[in-house]
């Protein structure tokens, strides 16, 4: 496996940059890897509560955000629909990083550690982000796969589908 995912790494990398369809395709096959070759690896359920794991979600939802909407006003205001969501009332800020790659590589570990609970709660956050503009753009609903599947969390099929962007 550890050859395989390499090999995969190297050829994302040949031309010194990593598309978000690469970084999809890359983290799919290293979970569902992880997934097969060793089933009992992670528990079934993890026990940790959304607001400990804070840092990790708003990263992931700014990242989502980010993706998935033309312009920062327009990420801003998907990423707070989120964010309500998620954290209630609470004032949180619109920071996308600025290596999304090292922020998605460090938030989806510690987010698959969250009860079942607040996955399904994070979940309802990103689907808020994605729908935010009415209409969800094909790089939207791969990172959203790619998140979910990172979480073990079923999605349905997104309502009409991606549009090309």
């Amino acid at each position: 496996m550890v050859e395989l995912l390499g090999l995969m790494d190297e050829l994302i990398r040949s031309d010194e940059r990593i598309e978000l369809f690469e970084y999809c395709l890359a983290r799919l096959a290293a979970t569902k890897l992880a997934d097969v070759l060793d089933p009992q690896g992670r528990p079934p359920f993890g026990r940790a509560r959304l607001g400990e794991r804070r840092e990790s979600a708003l990263a992931l939802l700014s990242v989502l955000a980010a993706h998935g909407h033309e312009g920062e006003e327009a990420a801003r205001r998907a990423f707070q629909a989120g964010a309500r969501i998620a954290f209630g009332d609470e004032p949180v800020g619109y920071a996308p990083p600025a290596d999304w790659i090292a922020a998605l590589d460090r938030a989806l570990p510690s987010l698959d550690e969250l009860k079942p609970e607040a996955k399904e709660l994070l979940l309802e956050a990103m689907a808020a982000i994605v729908a935010h503009d009415g209409r969800i753009a094909v790089v939207e609903a791969e990172l959203l796969r790619t998140i979910a599947a990172c979480l073990h969390l079923p999605i349905p099929p997104l309502a009409g589908g991606a549009e090309a962007a």
